[in-house]
């Protein structure tokens, strides 16, 4: 049977018609839409042939047709033979569909408009919250394959994926089953990374195959989809009294028809305050220098990049997490900042990478500063620091660089200044209207941490190591009359000195089997991807640190197959370029990390008894074997043996923070209280020293929070000295 000129046709016209509207193709829509003049029972005996050939094939008994991979290849292959020309009136025909509905747009906006003497605005459809209906891949060659993906609405997009290795048709097959098992139904919102990871591992030896192809996904859905606004009858404003004054008119009237943001409506300029900084370090910008972006909540970057959620949904969110146990007003406010925030920054030119989650099970509210060397990870942030430095300046800050605030002046129960020392050692009485303290909290005072933690810093508890978080500004305000409160740590675990084992750090803390200084298991260790509930695990534990062990056949599983937990700090390669580190950890006597050929040799260095190793790891491996947890339920995919293949490799994890939060009381406009929560007039804090909103634990489930409050707060802190200074003038 051959593929004459008509099948030619009629195959064409159902590709065309099944991309255009997603549905089955039966013979009449056929003898509608060609030049044919056939009739339907005619069409009907060619399609059969084209079904018999390969080219179509038919859903169930009672559908039209739809193209197979056959036919899809035959069809592109056809495609990229096309006439320049036909190309050219492909596009004339795509432009004229879009040319249409703007049209209707615009008629239904004037209609409203005219109907109800408004002014009216309509939004085009967006196609980024649609659900994916399917994805279909076919082979176009050795080296592209075409996705055609559908969306709610019958919305097609269609793309050429180039891939650097051979992908067999029955490859095609099973990747097509992948794709459609695991995101048919879901909106691009709802692919998460653990989704993501868990598919990789599916496809085994296609894992890069699987990123590009969501890469794809999300590409061609965001392509052109910003919102179009239509308007119409805005000067149908003037009519109306409350608008009478010809500057208010003038700005609704610009941001309807040049639709900007309503920001532009609502804020008045920036503050014209005299500001002086006192900094003790020899640059500015603090513990923020080692972070990576602030939070931010309903951001156009989220949208862009599908993860949006809403200020409700976090409010919900973090007030859950903490049990209320914290200031509700004070959340609110600042989640309801941070979106302007970022766009604040973004104005100043800081460049953001995205919004990422920290971890499978967070949110992607962590808007993480586009890296100088292109890698994300720690100390992305600083090109923020400098610019919102450069920044503050240009506004007229004068910053006091190696000059330490010794205390605050108090008057009358009012703060009215701060005395400092300059690097000369010269003394200094600044006088001011107001005073903001923020010197980032006391994550490396060994007494406060002692005090307050029961904590011996750097040999049980191993924090950032921030020079200058000393809690002198805590101290200061404590003195003040401020309510102490609050005061806890970021909790998190990490391997002794771990930004020099950054690579180990991150191979080690998979969720194997974790140990404490008796060989007993303490917790499910698939929750090891939040670092805050771990830390408060192994924070209960003799010495408070733990052992996690894992052996060579695990470590060859996760260069295969990717790492069980996935977080945005840890990259995944590390599980191949580790060799060296170990072999470095051994060399230089680590006490961070132990390998052993033997359960025996292993218990020996870890000082634990072989027998209480040896019955822990084969109660485990009795687990792993039958695929379920008896102990804590562990997701069963994460239930690898410990076979010792290889070598042991252990990593001993302590508990650790990248810093303590709170230490003082504040309200939504970072005033600081006193023991009766009334405000001490005039002193207000902001940063770690007044990050009071997380109770017992630390909230990673919403990530960039420590950064996040930083910059919120302390722009809610001037918003509010700028009316406080206005009332002290009146």
């Amino acid at each position: 049977m051959e593929l004459d000129e008509r099948k030619i046709k009629i195959l064409n016209a159902i590709i065309q018609t099944y991309l255009e509207t997603g549905e089955p193709v039966g013979s009449r829509t056929i003898s509608r839409f060609t030049d044919l003049k056939l009739s339907s029972a005619t069409i009907r005996n060619e399609m059969s042939d084209l079904e018999e050939m390969g080219y179509i094939l038919q859903p169930h008994t009672s559908a039209g047709r739809i193209p197979s991979d056959k036919g899809y290849r035959f069809y592109v292959d056809n495609l990229m033979k096309v006439k320049p020309e036909e190309v050219v009136r492909q596009n004339e025909m795509m432009v004229q569909k879009v040319d249409k509905l703007e049209q209707v747009l615009k008629q239904v906006v004037k209609l409203l408009a005219t109907n109800t003497n408004y002014a009216s605005l309509i939004t085009a459809p967006q196609s980024q919250k649609n659900k994916l209906k399917f994805i279909q891949l076919t082979r176009v060659n050795e080296e592209q394959i075409l996705a055609v993906m559908m969306l709610e609405g019958n919305i097609i997009k269609n793309k050429i994926l180039t891939v650097d290795e051979l992908v067999e048709e029955e490859e095609v097959v099973k990747l097509n089953l992948l794709l459609n098992t695991y995101l048919q139904g879901l909106s691009l919102q709802e692919i998460n990374m653990e989704l993501l990871q868990t598919m990789k591992r599916q496809a085994q030896g296609h894992r890069k195959i699987i990123s590009d192809l969501i890469d794809t996904i999300v590409e061609a859905i965001q392509e052109e989809d910003d919102t179009e606004i239509y308007t119409s009858g805005t000067t149908n404003l003037l009519k109306y009294p409350e608008l009478a004054d010809r500057e208010k008119a003038g700005q609704l009237l610009y941001t309807l028809e040049e639709k900007q943001g309503l920001n532009e409506l609502i804020t008045a300029g920036e503050n014209d305050l005299k500001t002086i900084v006192f900094e003790k370090a020899n640059t500015t910008g603090g513990a923020a220098n080692m972070g990576m972006g602030p939070l931010g909540i309903g951001t156009k970057i989220q949208k862009r990049d599908f993860n949006e959620i809403t200020k409700d949904e976090a409010y919900d969110i973090h007030m859950k997490y903490t049990h209320y146990r914290v200031d509700a007003d004070l959340v609110q406010t600042y989640f309801e900042k941070s979106a302007d925030t970022i766009e604040w920054l973004e104005d100043m030119g800081v460049e953001f990478a995205g919004a990422f989650r920290y971890f499978a099970e967070s949110a992607a509210t962590w808007h993480i500063v586009k890296p100088e060397n292109g890698v994300i990870g720690p100390r992305a942030a600083g090109p923020m620091v400098r610019i919102m430095t450069e920044k503050a300046k240009e506004l007229g800050a004068e910053i006091y660089l190696e000059t330490p605030v010794k205390s605050l002046i108090m008057e009358d129960g009012k703060c009215v200044g701060v005395h400092a020392v300059d690097k000369n050692g010269e003394e200094i009485e600044a006088r001011a209207k107001a005073v903001v303290v923020a010197t980032g909290g006391f994550g490396t005072n060994k007494e406060m941490i002692k005090e307050n933690f029961g904590y011996d810093l750097w040999e049980n508890f191993f924090p950032f190591n921030v020079p200058g978080t000393a809690g002198e500004g805590l101290n200061m305000m404590w003195e003040a009359g401020a309510q102490k409160y609050g005061a806890n740590i970021e909790m998190i675990y990490q391997l002794k000195d771990n930004m020099n084992w950054f690579l180990m750090d991150a191979v080690l803390r998979q969720p194997n089997l974790l140990i404490n200084q008796r060989g007993d298991r303490f917790m499910n260790e698939d929750r090891m991807g939040n670092t805050t509930f771990t830390g408060n695990a192994i924070d209960l534990q003799p010495g408070h640190y733990a052992y996690c062990i894992m052996d060579d056949g695990i470590l060859k599983y996760y260069r295969k197959n990717g790492p069980d937990i996935f977080d945005i700090v840890h990259p995944e390669e590390a599980f191949d370029a580790v060799g060296p580190e170990f072999e470095r950890a051994v060399e230089e006597g680590y006490d961070g990390y132990f390998e052993a050929d033997t359960i025996e040799e292993l218990a020996e260095k870890l000082g634990i008894d072989p027998e209480k190793l040896e019955e822990t790891i084969e109660d485990y491996n009795d687990m792993c074997d039958c695929g379920y947890d008896s102990q804590f339920n562990k997701n069963p995919k994460f239930l690898h043996p410990i076979t010792g293949k290889g070598k042991y490799r252990v990593g001993k994890f302590y508990i650790a923070a990248y810093g303590t939060i709170g230490g003082v009381r504040v309200n939504k406009y970072c005033e600081v209280l006193d023991k009766d929560l009334n405000p001490v007039p005039g002193l207000y804090s902001a940063g770690s020293d007044a990050n009071t909103i997380y109770g017992d634990s630390y909230n990673f489930t919403l990530p960039g929070n420590t950064m996040g409050f930083a910059v919120n707060s302390g722009r809610m802190a001037g918003e509010a000295i700028a009316d406080y200074i206005d009332e002290l003038d009146d």
